[in-house]
């Protein structure tokens, strides 16, 4: 999970030339906040933990 995060930062970083560090895409960048919570409650319902 954690190496994905990474690849969906570093692309981030790649793409917008508004981005200036992976601290900066982490704690700013709403769509990648959308996409690590998505794949976390689509992880959890996979493993039917549906209390989320």
């Amino acid at each position: 999970m954690f190496k994905r995060i990474r690849s969906d930062i570093q692309c981030i970083l790649d793409r917008d030339p508004a981005a200036r560090s992976t601290w900066e895409v982490l704690t700013l960048y709403p769509g990648l906040h959308a996409l690590v919570l998505h794949r976390l409650a689509h992880w959890l319902w996979g493993h039917e933990l549906r209390w989320l």
